[in-house]
């Protein structure tokens, strides 16, 4: 059974056209359905159900003919006009577009971050598995067969796994892009630019647009500058990756204003030069990335530096 209730008005509405033959129809074919639907559930009225047939009930007070359907002098109310029902119609339409185009873009895109001296693992849905290094942001997209991470600043190592429709798995890193199938390999963002050290597998790297890809055997590496340039290849350095992997910074003959860049990745409190000449000093050992404090002591020992501690930072400065 459908009951239709008529607004309150003093006054009544005035007339509309009659609604279009084929419109009725529907509408009565809907009204049909719900009505079937109804009368297979009336049995066993939920809680919510017997709420709603108790107002149906209280409605009862109003006057019959307001719920006179049958009257062949009542003229059924016209809800809509065709036109509106088209102009609904293709709103809601554009409206599903709309949100469609949302999940599409944005709706399957995942966000991971990583703080000052942080490290996070990742397993991805299709298998694959990053490691985040400190100050690291990624958005990661596994949909279907597309499978792309975007490596928005910081460090990551990719594991990346292969999968039986042989799917690419696309990194971007800047003016660098990365297809693989099945490798791995680290990705690193640095003064605009990209480094890739692959360990396993293949790679494919491409930068400027027009300019040729180059593919990348396991144990090699290069670099892309911010411009989109690749560097020529060179030998890969699992040691580096995995002592970052243990918190663990090594330098060689770095140049001080180099390693005071790779300790403040992940230090919260930086150390910093008071004299930007003290930069060409050099620095050699393997280090805890976490403790600056501890660095900054012992270079300002091997060189007669000053350290100076302050709450929002370090300061090396020549000695008096």
């Amino acid at each position: 059974m459908v009951r239709t209730v008529i607004p309150f008005s003093a006054e009544r509405a005035p007339e509309r056209a009659p609604i279009e033959p084929e419109a009725l129809k529907a509408a009565e074919a809907v009204c049909e359905s719900l009505e079937h639907e109804m009368v297979d559930t009336a049995h066993r009225d939920t809680p919510a159900e017997a709420e709603t047939r108790a107002v149906w009930e209280a409605l009862g007070v109003l006057d019959r003919r307001d719920f006179d359907l049958d009257a062949p002098e009542t003229r059924r109310p016209e809800l809509w006009s065709r036109r509106e029902v088209w102009v609904g119609a293709a709103s809601a339409a554009a409206a599903c577009l709309v949100a469609g185009l949302w999940v599409w873009a944005y709706g399957g895109t995942q966000h991971y971050q990583t703080v000052a001296g942080e490290q996070k693992a990742l397993a991805l849905s299709d298998g694959s598995a990053l490691t985040l290094n400190t100050r690291t942001l990624v958005d990661v997209r596994i949909q279907g067969r597309k499978r792309e991470v975007h490596l928005v600043e910081g460090e990551a190592l990719f594991a990346v796994a292969k999968t039986p429709d042989k799917a690419p798995f696309i990194v971007q890193a800047g003016p660098a892009r990365i297809k693989v199938t099945g490798t791995r390999f680290n990705v690193r963002r640095k003064d605009g630019g990209t480094q890739i050290d692959l360990l396993e597998g293949q790679v494919i790297v491409t930068g400027k647009p027009g300019l040729p890809e180059l593919r990348l055997d396991a144990g090699e590496a290069l670099s892309v500058d911010r411009d989109g340039f690749i560097s020529p290849i060179r030998p890969a350095d699992p040691l580096i990756i995995d002592l970052w992997r243990k918190g663990q910074i090594r330098l060689f003959n770095t140049r001080l204003d180099e390693a005071l860049s790779e300790f403040n990745r992940y230090a919260d409190v930086p150390l910093v030069l008071a004299d930007p000449e003290l930069g060409a000093l050099t620095v050699d050992g393997q280090f805890d990335a976490r403790e600056t404090r501890t660095f900054a002591r012992a270079v300002a020992s091997v060189h007669g530096l000053q350290l100076t501690e302050a709450p929002d930072r370090f300061v090396l400065r020549r000695g008096a």
